[in-house]
């Protein structure tokens, strides 16, 4: 049984994630309780942690195809907002969606609107771990439970 998993962002990729999720445990390879650690990237963190809540990959699929991506990623009421993303924020999608999102699906499962690294292990029993760059000081910074205890799962 696996016990450890890596994935790497997942941007248009996103189907694929979730397939391979499910190949993985419909071939009795994958199993939520035996699963130590995740280590994971860019957007497919936003998966995994609907996945580490104990959604199924099945509800994860369902709302993923509900959902309309252009809206999450463009705001028809402020063209600018892309760019404002890119420059500002240093991301490409429009977070605050993304983290209205995020708050409704953890809210679901833990009646509480936002977690800690440490609280996601604590409900779970699986570490996420979660790699990014920092621009500012050129380097990889590792997020989760161990590192980074008390940061939100959502990183803002």
């Amino acid at each position: 049984m696996i016990k450890n998993l890596i994935f790497s962002g997942c941007s248009t990729k996103f189907f694929a994630l979730v397939g391979c999720l499910k190949c993985l445990e419909d071939y009795n390879m994958l199993n939520r309780k035996y699963i130590k650690n995740i280590h994971c990237t860019s957007g497919s963190v936003l998966i995994l942690i609907l996945y580490i809540l104990g959604y199924t990959l099945k509800e994860i699929k369902d709302y993923s195809i509900e959902l309309n991506m252009e809206n999450v990623i463009y705001d028809k009421n402020n063209e600018d907002k892309i760019i404002d993303n890119l420059l500002l924020k240093k991301c490409f999608i429009n977070y605050d969606k993304i983290k209205n999102i995020l708050t409704k699906f953890i809210y679901n499962k833990t009646k509480k609107n936002d977690i800690s690294f440490k609280e996601l292990l604590d409900i779970s029993g699986i570490n996420l771990i979660v790699n990014s760059y920092c621009l500012d000081d050129n380097k990889i910074i590792y997020f989760s439970a161990i590192d980074t205890p008390n940061i939100s799962v959502m990183l803002k």
